[in-house]
């Protein structure tokens, strides 16, 4: 994966949240909650947006057995616009259990515990009491994550991507291929004959 880029989402009914991650530096470039159409908007008229071997990777909503609103309805909505727009070759949905599973080792974590193991992974370089945040004055390698609880969320999948990828590439390409899921059973099945 040297030099590709994962470009994560976490996507909300009206705000997202969104990081641009090297894996290989195991950096963070951009971590920020945005407004949808904001987003958008930059998806749409940014020339360096993205670049050739970047990969998205958008949170999956499950909803788990429990009843969804508009509000689900609209997160997957705007899940779907961002991979239309950036390709869905190249768009990966992983869903919030794989995540916890990933980072924490167990599938019943919460937000906070992945976000806890998260800012362990990274060097405590950084000034004040979060030395792997830092301050303004001392950074440290998540400053660009303070206050941005969407996407510190987007971070998450986006190292998730990251670990599964260098795993089992071929595995993690089947089950999260937005691609592959979409068309699931499809794609294999022969053409039918005419009658």
């Amino acid at each position: 994966m040297s030099g590709e880029r994962i470009i994560a989402i976490d996507p909300g009914p009206r705000q997202s949240g969104y990081c641009v991650f090297d894996p290989a530096a195991f950096q963070v470039i951009t971590c920020r909650n945005m407004d949808n159409i904001e987003l958008f908007e930059i998806m749409t008229r940014s020339s360096n947006w993205s670049r050739d071997g970047d990969t998205l990777v958008i949170e999956k909503v499950a909803h788990y057995g429990m009843r969804v609103g508009k509000e689900v309805f609209d997160t997957c909505t705007w899940a779907g616009i961002y991979a239309a727009k950036f390709g869905v070759l190249h768009t990966f949905q992983i869903p919030f259990a794989t995540v916890s599973m990933t980072i924490c080792h167990r599938r019943g974590a919460k937000e906070a515990d992945v976000w806890r193991v998260v800012r362990d992974m990274f060097p405590k370089s950084g000034g004040g009491l979060s030395p792997e945040i830092g301050t303004k004055s001392k950074p440290g390698p998540l400053y660009k994550t303070r206050a941005q609880e969407h996407g510190r969320s987007a971070l998450a999948v986006a190292i998730t991507h990251g670990i599964l990828m260098r795993e089992n590439a071929e595995q993690h390409l089947r089950d999260y291929s937005m691609y592959a899921t979409m068309f699931d059973g499809v794609i294999d099945e022969p053409a039918m004959e005419p009658t």
